[in-house]
């Protein structure tokens, strides 16, 4: 049976957000703490090299304590897996799970103070740099990989530009720039215990993501014009 509205346990909070364009470590950590499953005690794994941005050590302290920070489909790999790159000009963190594409950074002998540009390198392509900084990237990447909700929302509507307003009505957009594939123009939006992926508003038409922790968390949402193929709430 659901739980009434009232009786809910805590949902995760939005505190985080607020802290996105002056502090985005703070609010990666505070959106990780309230969103990841933490793992069981275990060894610690390995820390990056000291000579990493602090933004990358700060997300691997976490990922310690909540190991699903690491992604899914897309990922950013564990300590062990990326030191071999330090012999080069670039050290690779992450990328696709199929291999077709990754995610790096420069590689600096002290980079303690940096917050570095990332890459976005594709097989066949010269590497575009992401539109956030390594700190705020790291964000986006725990947003855009939370644990998917037991109730979700999909579906698409045209043009996006149009539902904006009352889709703001509802949820807060979370202020980042896509990220490894910008031609897809995503963006995402927030409420307590509700992620929403969708369009941006200059897009011609596009698909909406929505994932959240109870399904009177949907409800607001089925009224504000999207062709919904799955509705949960």
């Amino acid at each position: 049976m659901e739980r009434p509205p009232g009786l809910d346990p805590r949902l995760p909070g939005m505190e985080w957000l607020d802290h996105v364009g002056t502090d985005p470590g703070l609010a990666l950590e505070l959106f990780v703490t309230d969103w990841y499953p933490a793992g069981p005690a275990t060894e610690p794994p390995p820390e990056p090299p000291r000579s990493v941005p602090p933004a990358l050590r700060r997300f691997h302290r976490l990922a310690a304590r909540h190991p699903g920070l690491f992604g899914r489909q897309n990922r950013l790999w564990p300590a062990g897996r990326f030191q071999a790159a330090e012999r080069s000009d670039r050290l690779v963190i992450g990328g696709d799970s199929l291999g077709g594409w990754d995610w790096s950074i420069a590689w600096e002998p002290d980079a303690t103070g940096t917050d570095p540009t990332v890459r976005h390198t594709r097989e066949g392509d010269d590497p575009t740099a992401e539109p956030e900084p390594l700190s705020r990237f790291l964000l986006h990447f725990a947003l855009f990989e939370a644990p998917v909700g037991p109730y979700v929302a999909w579906g698409s509507s045209t043009p996006p530009a149009e539902l904006l307003p009352r889709l703001e009505g509802v949820l807060r957009r979370v202020p980042l720039r896509s990220y490894h594939s910008p031609s897809m123009g995503s963006e995402i939006h927030a409420a307590p215990g509700v992620i929403a992926h969708t369009p941006a508003a200059s897009a011609a038409s596009g698909g909406y993501f929505v994932t959240a922790r109870h399904r009177h968390l949907l409800r607001p949402l089925a009224g504000l014009g999207i062709t919904w193929g799955r509705f949960d709430g």
